[in-house]
């Protein structure tokens, strides 16, 4: 079972303000084999990133996970298993942002290929 916090309307808004307006960034990673700790997104120098939207393509099945700069359970924007020639969108309600300025995107996969598509902005 998957425990998910109610927010109130206020929590929203100020969430909202703290992660600024949309500017529209798409960031793309492609890979055709294992990778680990591979980069996403790399913010400009004091920057953090804010993701509100994930797209993972896979050609085989694969185990894929993206984080904020550690692979740790606090820091992982996305982990899971997917089957084969299989995609899978994961729209963040209440955008995703990185704990602390230059903080890396980062993703690792255990083998096949395919892409990721991340859509968000700096802050």
């Amino acid at each position: 079972m998957s425990l998910r916090k109610v927010y109130s309307e206020r929590e929203l808004l100020e969430q909202k303000a703290y992660v600024g307006p949309y500017n529209g960034m798409t960031k793309t990673f492609d890979w055709t084999g294992a990778e680990t700790d591979s980069i996403i997104w790399t913010p400009e120098s004091g920057n953090r990133f804010v993701v509100s939207l994930i797209a993972i393509n896979v050609t085989d099945t694969c185990t894929v996970s993206i984080f904020d700069e550690d692979d740790a359970d606090v820091d992982i924007l996305f982990k899971g298993t997917l089957s084969a020639n299989s995609t899978v969108i994961i729209p963040y309600e209440i955008p995703r942002n990185s704990r602390d300025p230059n903080r890396h995107l980062r993703a690792t996969t255990s083998a096949a290929g395919g892409y990721i598509t991340v859509w968000g902005w700096e802050l």
